[in-house]
């Protein structure tokens, strides 16, 4: 809908492929439950791809990183604690801010920049989520 609002064009839902749908395929291979540090909606795509859930840091074996509009150092804390303890760590993308009607908010990469600092760990992003999702 949002898409058509912007270019006119008349696009069906399951033609896109979302930058959380495809930081959730580049974890397919990876065995365990998922921490989430982002909004509601990385949470619900993760979720309905099959994969379980936790906020147990120590459970962990990815955390998938977002846009997160709740941002606490709690949950900051948390998803540092599973990735210093070995769990994957994988960012829907690293764009340092997002634009809304009248300014600019920080995006997902300050997130990601954040955890970089705290972990001295790089994250894994898919670089061309439409061709990465075109080939399963």
């Amino acid at each position: 809908e949002r898409l058509a609002e912007i270019t006119g064009v008349t696009v069906p839902r399951d033609a896109v492929v979302t930058s959380s749908q495809a930081a959730v395929n580049l974890i397919a291979d990876t065995e365990g439950p998922v921490l989430i540090f982002g909004s509601d909606a990385l949470r619900e795509t993760a979720s309905s791809a099959g994969r379980e859930l936790t906020d147990d840091p120590t459970r962990a074996a990815a955390v998938l990183v977002g846009m997160d509009f709740d941002l606490t150092y709690e949950r900051l804390t948390r998803s540092m604690d599973a990735i210093n303890g070995g769990a994957r760590f994988v960012a829907t993308n690293t764009d340092a801010t997002f634009p809304i009607a009248d300014r600019l908010l920080p995006g997902g990469g300050t997130m990601v920049a954040a955890l970089q600092t705290a972990t001295d760990v790089q994250m894994s992003q898919p670089r061309h989520p439409p061709r990465h999702a075109a080939v399963r």
